[in-house]
């Protein structure tokens, strides 16, 4: 990140951190982490872990594979604590899930926290 002075301070929303320490962010940097090869992990990488796991769990749940009845599995999943964020599914479909708070330091970031969704 290129140094711009006026930005120091700056609070940002985001969907990932890889310094993130909740165990299944934990986790899937250590399974990342096993391929030297693969580089710093990015978002669409957890995103894509997250919603493999998810619609796995909620495969076997609901012991279909397809359709509208995984459909409906996954809407009203309720919490599924996945590596990018914490989901939390209450039947919409649009579930509400964790946001990562970053702070703009000079060339770099720092995690400030993550502020969880309401149970």
């Amino acid at each position: 990140m290129a140094r711009i002075p006026d930005l120091s301070g700056t609070i940002i929303v985001a969907n990932w951190d890889r310094r993130t320490e909740r165990p299944a962010a934990r986790f899937f940097r250590q399974q990342w982490n096993a391929d030297p090869a693969a580089g710093d992990p990015r978002a669409a990488a957890v995103a894509t872990y997250d919603a493999i796991h998810l619609l796995a769990r909620a495969a076997s749940r609901s012991g279909v594979r397809s359709g509208r009845a995984l459909a409906d599995s996954v809407r009203s999943y309720g919490r599924f604590d996945g590596a990018m964020a914490n989901y939390t599914f209450a039947g919409s479909g649009d579930p509400t899930r964790s946001a990562t708070i970053l702070e703009v330091r000079g060339d770099s970031t720092a995690l400030r926290g993550v502020i969880e969704p309401r149970r």
